[in-house]
């Protein structure tokens, strides 16, 4: 598994309070097109937030965690296990209907406000409050944002899910032609062509310094992975030796 040593965006924007319009663009575009690939492959991540987005030595945002995720679930495929982060929960999953992978869209609605206000859209003392808000209020947005932001956050947050930027079969393709992302040019963010906001300061590919000391002054504790005894090993490798194997 990788590395990815530059810490969590949550980490960073704990730091900032929060990130400029050219930033927060910046860290929107590469969340789309991470969920791009992660849709292709008929996977829903359900569980996006600032602390499953881990940043790269390059200062690029690559999305982690998918504990949550469920697979199959293509255009027009419905599920609804209810899993998540309350914060981040559309209000399909708080109501327990059945949802799409349209929920991962609604979760980039919550962290581009959050990113650019420092404050998430829908807060509350405990999580049946936040889970009210999600359901019955509206966010807030100041005067002072950017109209292309508002109308961004605004479409990804359409509480009717069938209504919502990127649930459409074009999914992240439509998210990328919101003029919100006017002045992205997509091939330079997939080519890392573009210098990153900020890139991390490290020393050396070990480096711990952007992850709490919490977790890393944590022992390891080391599991032997399951499978079959060492002394079969050869004789399935053998036996699947033409073989090509995919995840997805």
């Amino acid at each position: 598994m990788e590395f990815v040593a530059g810490g969590s965006l949550r980490t960073h924007l704990m730091r900032s309070k929060h990130f400029d319009l050219q930033t927060t663009k910046f860290y929107a575009a590469c969340i789309t097109l991470g969920l791009e690939g992660i849709h292709s492959k008929d996977v829903i991540h359900r569980d996006l937030k600032p602390g499953n987005l881990l940043m790269d030595q390059d200062g690029y945002i690559k999305i982690a965690d998918f504990g949550m995720s469920k697979t199959g679930i293509g255009y027009g495929d419905r599920t609804n296990t209810m899993v998540g982060s309350p914060a981040y929960m559309a209000p399909e999953v708080v109501m327990e209907e059945e949802y799409s992978r349209a929920v991962d869209w609604w979760a980039l609605g919550v962290i581009v406000y959050e990113m650019l206000l420092g404050t998430r859209p829908f807060t509350g003392y405990d999580r049946d409050f936040i889970y009210d808000s999600i359901v019955e209020d509206e966010p807030h947005y100041p005067s002072s944002l950017d109209s292309e932001a508002v109308s961004f956050i605004s479409q990804l947050l359409k509480k009717n899910p069938e209504e919502r930027l990127g649930s459409t079969p074009g999914d992240a393709a439509d998210v990328a032609e919101h003029p919100f992302f006017n002045g992205i040019v997509w091939d330079d963010i997939i080519e890392k062509n573009v210098t990153a906001p900020f890139v991390p300061s490290l020393n050396g590919p070990e480096d711990v310094g952007y992850f709490d000391e919490e977790f890393t002054k944590l022992s390891a504790n080391l599991t032997q992975p399951k499978g079959p005894p060492a002394e079969m090993a050869s004789e399935i490798d053998e036996a699947f030796l033409d073989f090509n194997y995919a995840a997805f």
